[in-house]
Formats: C-alpha cells, structure tokens, sequence
C-alpha cells in the first residue's frame, strides 16, 4: 500500500488541515455564475473535435457512454442495485456502482480535490477501497 493513501477516519481531519491552515499552498478563483454547460448533439468524433478546437466545456449526449465495456462492468441497473442488501434502494438512480467488482481494484489510488467556501484549493490521494465502503 502506498504511504500517501491515509485510513478512513483521519482523511476528515487531514481535509480539515489541509484547508484550514493557510501555510498550505492554495488557489483562489472566483466566478460570478455559473454557467449551463452546452450537450453536443451527437457523441460524433468530428462534433467533439470542433468543440475540442473551440476550447469550450460540452457535455456527450446523454447514453452515450453506454455501448462502452466498462459501463456494464463497473455499475449495476437500479433494478438489481435495489435488491442489494449491503446498500440501500436508489429508485431516482438508472445504474448504481458495482462495488464487488471495483473491489478487486481497491488499492488503486483515486485524485480528491477539495475546494471550501473561501475558494481554498487542497489535492490528496485515497485508495479506491475507501470511496466503496
């Protein structure tokens, strides 16, 4: 296991240090509005180039990551997530995470950025695992 990866009940307290200390590097950033992001209206290589040349955010139409492998591997439909009994029923959610699965891949280690209320910026490491209990 890798040192930056921390156990789970001090990765609040480490959050915490990370963001309340000012001797810690940070970002400020403002923005006045959020902005809509625009969906393309099709998932078509040539369509994403020229948004891509553009420099603009856009989201994929929505199933378009469908068709991938992975989607079936790593989420489950709704309909088999609510039988689970380690986790609750998300009747609003068309797919839930397939945590048997991801499990075996539970050492990798997964990016968090955090950013509180005063536009303070904090990066740190946590494995996989963490995120699926």
């Amino acid at each position: 296991m890798l040192k930056s990866i921390i156990p789970r009940r001090r990765l609040l307290q480490k959050c915490h240090n990370y963001i309340a200390h000012p001797s810690y590097s940070t970002i400020t950033t403002t923005t006045k509005h959020p902005e809509a992001v625009p969906i393309l209206p099709n998932g078509d290589l040539s369509t994403f180039r020229d948004a891509y040349k553009a420099n603009l955010p856009v989201l994929l139409p929505r199933g378009f990551y469908k068709s991938l492998p992975a989607v079936s591997k790593w989420f489950t439909p709704a309909s088999q997530h609510a039988h689970n009994a380690t986790s609750p029923p998300t009747p609003t959610a068309a797919a839930a995470l397939d945590t048997t699965y991801l499990s075996r891949f539970g050492d990798a280690v997964v990016p968090l950025e955090l950013t509180d209320a005063e536009g303070r910026f904090a990066q740190i490491q946590q494995s996989l695992q963490f995120f699926l209990e």
